[in-house]
């Protein structure tokens, strides 16, 4: 009887290289979604500091271009700022 119940049990249940095999594809379903997420993070604070690898006279020129007022006595930061949207 003992047998009937083991096979039974191992029918619904997956044992050894079924489990090993099925642990590694919910991991790797996991890791690829935080992949992802990291790389979308690093591309939004890579553009988010883009700005302040520009040089001033990069950061001038922008803010020319959208008649961002006061840009002639800012500072760099404050150009960073203004062409944000931050005050």
């Amino acid at each position: 009887m003992s047998s009937d119940w083991s096979s039974s049990f191992h029918s619904f249940h997956p044992v050894g290289k079924d489990m090993d095999m099925i642990s590694k594809q919910i991991a790797d379903g996991l890791q690829g979604g935080k992949k992802k997420a990291a790389k979308s993070s690093k591309a939004a604070v890579s553009k988010a500091r883009g700005l302040e690898r520009l040089t001033k006279p990069e950061l001038m020129e922008r803010a020319k271009t959208r008649k961002i007022v006061g840009r002639s006595t800012m500072t760099k930061t404050q150009l960073v700022q203004a062409l944000r949207g931050k005050k």
